[in-house]
């Protein structure tokens, strides 16, 4: 999708994430373009274990460990970059 949103020209990759989702720009993370984003670079927490993708699917499962009345992007402002972006990348 999101490379959809590029060839038509909506969605520009080398521009910071925090242009399309402002909150992401919060803990650090304002220059990280969007490019980074997509690869896995940008240096976020990962997850310690693997989630089935069935699990990934059921949001209303994820919503449980969401403090109350959160919305997504809000989560972003607490979610700081944990390595130096383009470092590396691992799964833990």
């Amino acid at each position: 999708m999101a490379h959809m949103l590029v060839e038509r020209g909506e969605v520009d990759l080398d521009a910071p994430v925090a242009k399309y989702w402002p909150e992401f720009a919060a803990s650090s993370k304002a220059d990280a373009p969007v490019r980074w984003l997509l690869s896995h670079p940008v240096g976020l927490v990962a997850l310690d274990q693997p989630v089935p993708l069935k699990d990934a699917l059921a949001w209303h499962r994820w919503r449980q460990h969401w403090p109350p009345n959160a919305q997504f992007g809000l989560l972003a402002q607490h979610t700081d970059i944990t390595a130096a972006p383009g470092a590396g990348w691992s799964a833990r």
